[in-house]
């Protein structure tokens, strides 16, 4: 879905929660803003992929943005990507970036 949305909850969910090698997977495989819940202070994650077994699914997949802030700040500190605009871009799409001077002319319009 969205490369570096997808990785920045993964490794949040890894840090806070020790998720698994098959959690983390199920949250890089997240291809639809259905599966996430954005509220003012978390990020909720319901992965299909998660097994009824997994306890990431009991806490239902409630990450307080103030943990990811802190996994972001301590520990994701970039990643390698071919072009900056396009992440951008991609949030700006999602309505989670609203800069507009920030993104692609190309994204606008569309």
């Amino acid at each position: 879905m969205h490369g570096l949305l997808n990785l920045a909850i993964a490794a949040a969910f890894a840090y806070c929660y020790g998720a698994t090698a098959a959690e983390i997977a199920s949250i890089l495989q997240i291809d639809t803003l259905n599966d996430l819940i954005f509220s003012e202070h978390e990020i909720i994650c319901h992965s299909p992929l998660w097994s009824k077994e997994s306890e990431l699914s009991t806490i239902a997949g409630h990450l307080p943005l103030d943990s990811l802030a802190r996994v972001r700040s301590r520990y994701f500190l970039g990643i390698g990507s071919c072009s900056f605009q396009e992440p951008l871009a991609e949030l700006y799409r999602l309505k989670l970036f609203n800069d507009p001077a920030s993104v692609p002319s190309y994204v606008l319009s569309t």
